[in-house]
């Protein structure tokens, strides 16, 4: 089975800093993937943002519900998005969703986004080459069945996904990322080549020594010159040495708190 890019970065669907950095990249949705261990039946995690460096001063920005089978494979995340509730009208009263399909290898065939109400939005169809050394993404929009964008992930021996590259619907490269490891298989850095001005963008990852993340720092190289550190803290883990409660750090303030609730197999 091909690794999820930046395992234990994101956890029940939800990212932790951006989408073009992460977001795009999750191609193995596993329990081990995700470093987390035991028998998991569902996972419920909540995102809390922290207002004005005050963690007395809440709001739950996000509720995630992922679903696991009895291997350990993601097939199911609901997502509860309360500000996407306030700002935008809402078409029913089902979470958005997205459900995932394996073969009989563990490996991802598809992914659908399901909108609230239920009607589906994008599907991503995956193929992985017979040698193993590139996965296809595909980009469908589903009201209509038209094409987005077509994704080829290099591979490396390890299933590692080193390379990728994203193409619109007349081959134009829309955007490239280059990938390294550490010896646990752990990303530790993305590189982003800006199709417009040739800059690279670097993401550099660090982790602690049971292979959870600890320190993203993204380094902007275009013409803002800026950089924005992630630090993770993990106060609190279950009995299983799974962590029930995360807080994020934002250039040294506070900035969100990711607390779970694990439910076990029987």
């Amino acid at each position: 089975m091909y690794r999820q890019l930046l395992k234990g970065i994101l956890v029940c669907g939800v990212t932790l800093i951006s989408n073009s950095c992460f977001g795009q990249m999750l191609y193995s949705y596993t329990l081990k993937s995700w470093n987390i261990k035991g028998g998991v039946d569902s996972i419920v995690q909540n995102e809390i943002h922290i207002k004005n460096d005050d963690s007395t001063n809440t709001t739950i920005d996000t509720r995630a519900v992922s679903l696991y089978d009895k291997i350990g494979h993601l097939i199911e995340n609901r997502s509860y998005d309360y500000e996407t509730r306030k700002r935008f009208i809402v078409k029913g009263n089902l979470p958005v969703r997205t459900a995932y399909s394996y073969n009989d290898k563990g490996n991802l065939l598809e992914k659908i986004n399901y909108d609230s109400g239920g009607s589906p939005g994008y599907k991503y169809v995956h193929a992985l080459n017979p040698l193993a050394s590139f996965i296809e993404v595909k980009t469908y929009y589903e009201p209509n069945k038209a094409l987005v964008t077509v994704a080829k992930l290099s591979l490396d021996k390890e299933g590692n996904v080193i390379e990728t590259k994203s193409y619109d619907t007349r081959g134009k490269l829309e955007y490239h990322h280059k990938y390294q490891y550490d010896k646990d298989n752990n990303c530790t850095e993305d590189v982003e080549v800006s199709q417009v001005t040739l800059k690279e963008d670097k993401s550099v990852f660090t982790y602690d020594k049971g292979n959870l993340i600890k320190q993203v720092v993204y380094l902007d190289f275009g013409e803002t010159k800026t950089m924005v550190t992630y630090t993770y803290i993990y106060p609190k883990f279950d009995n299983k040495h799974n962590w029930l409660i995360r807080k994020m750090y934002y250039n040294g303030r506070l900035s969100q708190i990711y607390d779970r609730t694990i439910i076990y197999r029987k």
